[in-house]
Formats: C-alpha cells, sequence, structure tokens
C-alpha cells in the first residue's frame, strides 16, 4: 500500500487538538521534538523499529499503534 503523506506529517495534527494533552497529543510532541525521527517514511518498519529503539516512545507503542490504524485508513489507497 502507498500512502500519500509521511507519517510525521500526519501525526502531527494531533499536536495539542484539543487545547488538552491526551495521550495522542504527548505522543504527537515528543515526535516533534525529536530531531531524529524519520519524519520523511510512511513505512511501517521503519518507523516501527525507530520506535523500538528509543526507550522514550516505550509507553506509547498502543497510542501509535492506534494513530497508525487512522493514518492507513484516512491516508492510505485502499
Amino acid at each position: 500500500m502507498k500512502l500519500n503523506k509521511p507519517f510525521y506529517d500526519y501525526v502531527m495534527s494531533y499536536r495539542n487538538k484539543h487545547h488538552f494533552l491526551d495521550e495522542s497529543a504527548e505522543f504527537a510532541n515528543l515526535v516533534h521534538e525529536d530531531l531524529q525521527f524519520p519524519k520523511q517514511t510512511s513505512d511501517f518498519h521503519t518507523i516501527t523499529d525507530y520506535l523500538e529503539m528509543n526507550p522514550e516512545y516505550s509507553i506509547f507503542i498502543d497510542v501509535f499503534d492506534n494513530i497508525w490504524a487512522k493514518y492507513t485508513e484516512e491516508c492510505g489507497h485502499n
């Protein structure tokens, strides 16, 4: 499946979305502050490998899974 925009661009829509910090906003803020995050990719394996290699993301794996599911639904070509 070819996704039409990088995951980073999609996840940025969750930053402070509701004017309070829910888990999705916290994850998006962490991604935004991470200068090494793979910003130009939509490849699931590249992103999950990166998240698994960085312990600060360990508490956000379920959040990532939920956002990824919405990302593929909204941005994918099915």
